[in-house]
């Protein structure tokens, strides 16, 4: 998945979606 740098950082904002979501594209 390609994300925008603003749905990055809104993601950051999360941490726990953060890794979730390095974890399943490791």
């Amino acid at each position: 998945m390609k994300l925008t740098i603003d749905e990055i950082k809104s993601t950051i904002k999360g941490s726990d979606h953060v890794i979730a979501f390095l974890r399943a594209n490791i």
